[in-house]
């Protein structure tokens, strides 16, 4: 029996991602490579034309090759052969998995902890540093943070890592104050 494609997607990206982490690794060049894929992916996010153009079927692959050494010429020599690779097999869809897993592998090589903090307004980089200051205090590894903003929180944070919530946030704490009301009129009756 075949595996839905999804699976079969995250196990190509994981693959890729693998050889070019260990490519990197070798190399010295972790964090550099990082940067490019982050950058290509922001530059796919700013110009989707470019990416409807790489999944195109109908387009050569030397088309493609051409276009991708221009766009990326400052890119590190590791990048560009990921990339060559990527189209030459014909996984150029999987792009953003692999930099996902790529960017993944480093931090767990690193050893840093990916964290999403959700505020209810935007915080200034002096409240940040604090945070990240004091979340690495707390967590006892590297930091490595995307802020949001949710009005909805109607105040403080909440910061999501590792399959964990901590919810310092105004609705969290009217939530945990009604499921209590709650709890204490179950008990009554």
């Amino acid at each position: 029996s075949r595996s839905p494609p999804n699976m079969i997607d995250v196990r190509v990206a994981s693959r890729y991602a693998q050889a070019i982490f260990n490519t990197a690794k070798a190399g010295d060049a972790l964090k550099v490579v990082e940067e490019d894929l982050n950058g290509i992916a922001a530059t796919f996010q700013a110009d989707p034309r470019l990416r409807r153009y790489l999944l195109d079927p109908t387009v050569g692959k030397a088309e493609k090759q051409e276009l991708l050494a221009r766009a990326c010429a400052a890119a590190h020599p590791i990048t560009l052969s990921a990339l060559r690779l990527l189209l030459e097999k014909g996984r150029e869809a999987e792009f953003e998995g692999v930099r996902l897993k790529y960017v993944e592998l480093r931090q767990r090589h690193e050893q840093v902890a990916n964290l999403v903090i959700t505020s209810s307004e935007t915080m200034d980089e002096d409240q940040r540093r604090a945070l990240i200051l004091k979340l690495t205090k707390s967590i006892g590894r590297t930091i490595e943070a995307e802020f949001r903003v949710d009005p909805k929180l109607l105040g403080g944070v909440t910061v999501a890592f590792d399959n964990t919530v901590l919810d310092g946030s105004l609705k969290g704490a009217l939530g945990k104050i009604k499921e209590r009301i709650f709890r204490d009129a179950l008990i009554q009756n």
